[in-house]
């Protein structure tokens, strides 16, 4: 007998599969008791489980509690018949064989997973955890190790690996540290040397001076020593309090010359001269005295034994290199060495008429612009000895920039009437011994605020070098560089998934679910030593984009579903959950494992560990978390506000 009706029928009395051709809609008559569908009328949404077909209109327990996946009937018009077979798939409903894996997650899923996500204890427990999690990685930030160890780059079985232990266990020198001020002013009424210097009469916060007040606390400022200063140098070489240092042929005047006899002088001179015979040999000149005498351009300028031209040649070291005393020294004929120097060493009579550069003392505490332009560069090419330590060619010889010529830059040229300006110099200090990538951040860090103090307090233009300087200059901005690099692509991510799922609701979900897995991910790097750098804040940027996928699966098969939040979320975890675990979840597993057994520290701490951190913390927050909150504060059903 068949009942033709709108809803399912069943036919009782054909024991074979037959079709009925009597009526004008095709339909199929399976083996009884099975039910047959109507293709006319609309049917129900179907979602399909591991093992069969549910309605979206089937209730809740017909889903959660079913044995063989089945679901309802799509609005209650008909039920299971008594032998409970499944609904038969139409053949365009026919789906391949799935795997053992497949099925195992499937039903790991229906039979475990979901049920548990819809128990209220439970949703509470996970909103509690993940909120924990969130807190503790944000305070956790802070606390992140900056920097990248030379030794991590390096293969573990480098023989530069001990290198840099024994460096950073046993080096007690730290790198130097250069304070240059540009275009400081040398005139007598410009205050700018007064604001550099440390000697009497200068600044109490001049720069020498609190760079000296920072080094008296080096656990803080991770200064040393206070800087080499070549313009405190420089006055006390020209002083008249160190007759020995600045000398010229023909002195500026007889009070002027040496008070010492002529008798003292030689026996210095002789003295001096069989000191240097087991000496190494000077860059300048030779301690023999038969042998020529060379100046710093590398000429000749000939023998000990001939008085004049040693003279000759010693007098004019300065203005026959580097630009001289810039042609007009009004008071000297050309520089003397000291005594304990050849020529003078060697031949006391050559420098039997030298004198000392200044007579008096200067006017006002310091030279005035005139004797640093006819002085400064023979202090700069000076060589030092036991006679006058303060000669600038050992420790001063590069602090000072010149141009082409070999002049001072800044300097006015010969006859020109413009204060003189140095353009460039450096004051030379050291830092303590820096031992970690944390060290050098903080030395930088410190010093950098150190000239900023002095660009407040002394409006002069100075800045720190040291060499380790530009390889840690990233890490002072890092977590502001992480933010954008972070904050952009969350936000192009908001705009592309409002676009694509329709909803903005949805969009911000997702968003927020996926910088709470990157703070997360934060903490996990604190908990398997990551340091926070370059290499570290790419990958971050990439597990943003992994971590799409493990939430933007869930979402959109939550947004098409109908029914209440909770059935939604079932059905979208039955549609995409195992999906989510065995393609993008257990692939990635196995993709980084192998990371783990890599000779390089690189990839063994910044691949395998934060992205094995990914995976589990992706799949917690995609499978967790973010169908507790879909079923708590999920969106509309987009189907449900298409309908309406």
């Amino acid at each position: 007998e068949c009942r033709d009706a709108p809803q399912l029928f069943e036919c009782r009395e054909a024991p074979q599969p037959f079709e009925r051709r009597d009526v004008p809609q095709p339909f199929e008559c399976r083996d009884a008791p099975q039910p047959v569908e109507r293709r006319d009328a609309p049917q129900p949404m179907r979602t399909r489980g591991y093992g069969g077909v549910i309605d979206a209109g089937s209730s809740l327990d017909d889903v959660l509690l079913s044995d063989d996946g089945g679901g309802g009937n799509g609005g209650g018009a008909g039920s299971e018949d008594e032998g409970g077979s499944e609904p038969a798939l139409q053949e365009s409903e026919m789906v391949a064989p799935e795997s053992s894996l497949q099925q195992a997650l499937h039903r790991y899923m229906h039979k475990v997973h979901i049920p548990l996500l819809h128990k209220r204890p439970v949703q509470l427990a996970v909103l509690l955890t993940f909120l924990t999690g969130l807190c503790l990685s944000i305070v956790a930030i802070p606390h992140l190790s900056v920097g990248l160890d030379q030794a991590v780059a390096l293969p573990r079985d480098s023989y530069l690996q001990d290198y840099y232990r024994a460096v950073f266990a046993d080096l007690r020198v730290g790198p130097p540290l250069l304070l240059v001020v540009n275009n400081l002013s040398v005139d007598h009424d410009d205050p700018d040397v007064a604001a550099v210097c440390a000697a009497p009469g200068c600044r109490q916060d001049s720069v020498m001076n609190m760079v000296a007040q920072a080094a008296r606390t080096p656990h803080r400022s991770r200064i040393a020593t206070p800087a080499a200063s070549w313009l405190d140098d420089f006055i006390s070489w020209l002083s008249p309090s160190l007759p020995m240092c600045c000398r010229a042929h023909g002195g500026v005047a007889d009070a002027a010359k040496p008070s010492l006899p002529d008798e003292d002088l030689a026996s210095m001179a002789l003295r001096a001269r069989e000191a240097a015979k087991h000496q190494a040999p000077r860059l300048i000149g030779s301690s023999e005295t038969q042998q020529d005498y060379v100046n710093i351009d590398g000429k000749t300028r000939g023998s000990g034994s001939d008085r004049a031209s040693s003279s000759e040649a010693w007098g004019g070291i300065i203005s026959h290199n580097k630009g001289g005393n810039n042609g007009d020294n009004s008071n000297a004929s050309g520089y003397c060495p000291p005594p304990d120097q050849p020529p003078c060493a060697d031949d006391a009579g050559a420098c039997m008429d030298c004198a000392a550069c200044v007579a008096t003392a200067f006017d006002g505490g310091r030279p005035s612009a005139r004797q640093f332009v006819d002085f400064l560069p023979w202090f700069l090419d000076a060589m030092p000895s036991e006679q006058c330590a303060k000669a600038g060619a050992g420790a001063y010889g590069n602090a000072v920039a010149r141009d082409d010529s070999g002049a001072i830059a800044g300097f006015p040229p010969a006859g020109g009437d413009r204060p003189p300006v140095v353009s460039a110099s450096s004051f030379r200090a050291y830092h303590t011994p820096l031992n970690s990538q944390s060290d050098f951040i903080a030395a930088l860090r410190s010093t950098r605020s150190l000239v900023m103090q002095l660009r407040a307090t002394l409006g002069l233009d100075v800045y720190a070098y040291s060499p380790f300087h530009v390889f840690f200059e990233q890490y002072l901005t890092v977590y502001a560089d992480g933010a954008a690099l972070v904050g952009a692509p969350a936000l192009a991510i908001f705009f592309a998934a409002w676009a694509l799922l329709g909803s903005a609701a949805s969009a911000a979900l997702l968003v927020a679910v996926l910088l709470s897995l990157l703070l997360h991910l934060c903490g996990a790097m604190l908990l398997a030593g990551i340091q926070l750098n370059a290499v570290s804040l790419v990958n971050m940027a990439m597990a943003l984009g992994i971590a799409v996928e493990f939430c933007a699966h869930v979402v959109h098969a939550f947004g098409v579903a109908v029914g209440s939040r909770a059935r939604r979320m079932a059905t979208a975890l039955e549609r995409t959950g195992a999906s989510v675990l065995s393609g993008i979840t257990l692939t990635k597993l196995v993709g980084v494992a192998v990371l783990a057994f890599a000779r390089t520290q690189i990839f063994e701490i910044y691949y395998f560990r934060l992205y094995l951190a990914l995976v589990v913390l992706g799949a917690a927050h995609g499978l967790v978390l973010l169908p507790v909150l879909l079923s708590l504060v999920g969106p509309p059903s987009w189907t449900g506000q298409a309908l309406a």
